[in-house]
C-alpha cells in the first residue's frame, strides 16, 4: 500500500551527495534479474551518470524514472545579485539574475529535461515528471497510474 511505501521511503538514510553511477552499479549487483525498477530522483547528476541509468532496464526489467522537480528549481524566483549555495557540495557562486539570465536558465532547464527524457526513453525507461509541490505518496501513485502500473481510480 502507498502509506507503507511512503513510510519506508521516509526511513531511508539521507546523504549529503549522490553518486548515481555507483548506486546503479550496486543495484545491478544486488537486485533480481527481472522485475520492476522505479527510480525516484531529482536527476541533478552529470549527464554521463544519467546515461548509466540504461542499466536499470536490462535483464527483462521494466524501469520507470520519476523525475522530482522543485517548482523553484524550474523557475527560480530570484532577481538581482544573489549567492547560490549547493546544498550537497557546499560550493557557492555569486550571480546577477536579470530577465535575460532567467530566460536562458529556463531554456537550458527545459533542454536538459528533454535530453534526460530522450535518453531514458532510448534506454526503455519510462519518464514520469513529478513536483515537490505534490505530496510524495500522491506523485508516486499518480506516476504509477501514468505509467500503466496500477489501475486509475
Amino acid at each position: 500500500d502507498m502509506a507503507a511505501l511512503s513510510a519506508e521511503l521516509e526511513r531511508l538514510p539521507v546523504f549529503p551527495a549522490t553518486d548515481l553511477a555507483s548506486s546503479v552499479a550496486v543495484f545491478g549487483q544486488v537486485a533480481e534479474q527481472r522485475g520492476l525498477v522505479i527510480l525516484l530522483s531529482d536527476l541533478l547528476a552529470p549527464m554521463a551518470q544519467i546515461e548509466m541509468l540504461g542499466f536499470l532496464a536490462l535483464q527483462s526489467r521494466a524501469a520507470f524514472a520519476i523525475h522530482i522537480v522543485d517548482p523553484a528549481e524550474a523557475a527560480p524566483p530570484l532577481h538581482g545579485a544573489v549567492e547560490l549555495r549547493d546544498s550537497e557540495t557546499g560550493g557557492s557562486s555569486l550571480l546577477s539574475i536579470t530577465p535575460a539570465v532567467r530566460q536562458r536558465y529556463a531554456q537550458r532547464f527545459g533542454e536538459r529535461t528533454a535530453t534526460i527524457r530522450a535518453q531514458l526513453g532510448a534506454a526503455d525507461i519510462r519518464y514520469i515528471g513529478a513536483s515537490t509541490a505534490t505530496p510524495p505518496v500522491d506523485f508516486v501513485a499518480n506516476g504509477l497510474r501514468q505509467g500503466g502500473l496500477v489501475a486509475g481510480a
